[in-house]
């Protein structure tokens, strides 16, 4: 990868893990690998007719190599070291033969045990490198793990608080609208988003959300 682009062309272009791991929050770094890809190795194709491109990497950004192929019509196969429920897995109409979800993709190789050390070494990593989604399921903004469940003690103190409020320790309240804003119209219709109103409360350093 980045290097000479001269010589001899062939029939298949293909290229491995293009990305380094310890550059991935690079901008620029990542830019130049795609800039790389789609500019230096566009005419090393022997044939444009029928020369094959082929990228075979891991996951590392949203906006790596794989995500610029996908957005110029390259063909996908995405295969997820863990079932994740969707069968359509991407070119020539394959399926996904799993059906538990969680289930790993390559027993005899790794595991169930060997996938959760690698998931628990990856940490977050681990959406992106066996999962092939690299943005986190939790999120990456706001992380489901950061989210904790009202116990009945907090709650207690935050009725009592709600009950009083004069307080020293006053609750403030706020509503929150996302309006739905329409989209592009369908062969049922016209297609919109979710409305979604929200009621937090605050005490103190805390949020909650009723």
């Amino acid at each position: 990868v980045l290097g000479k682009t001269t010589g001899v062309g062939g029939d298949i272009i293909a290229t491995d893990d293009p990305h380094n791991l310890m550059e991935r929050e690079s901008d620029v770094k990542r830019a130049r690998v795609i800039i790389w890809w789609s500019k230096g190795m566009a005419t090393r194709g022997n044939d444009p007719r029928t020369a094959v491109r082929l990228v075979i990497m891991q996951r590392l950004h949203p906006a790596d190599l794989s995500a610029y192929c996908i957005k110029t019509g390259y063909s996908l196969l995405k295969l997820p070291a863990r079932y994740e429920g969707q069968k359509e897995i991407g070119v020539f109409n394959h399926l996904d033969p799993r059906t538990r979800v969680g289930e790993p993709l390559w027993k005899k190789r790794f595991t169930d045990a060997e996938l959760s050390d690698l998931e628990r070494d990856l940490g977050d990593d681990a959406t992106g490198q066996l999962q092939q989604r690299p943005d986190a399921v939790g999120g990456n903004m706001v992380n489901v793990r950061d989210f904790r469940v009202y116990t009945p003690r907090i709650l207690d103190a935050l009725l009592a608080a709600m009950a009083n409020p004069k307080t020293s320790d006053p609750v403030a309240w706020v509503t929150v609208w996302d309006f739905a804003v329409k989209g592009a119209p369908t062969k049922r219709g016209a297609k919109r988003s979710w409305t979604c109103g929200q009621v937090w409360c605050r005490r103190g350093a805390d949020a909650f959300l009723i």
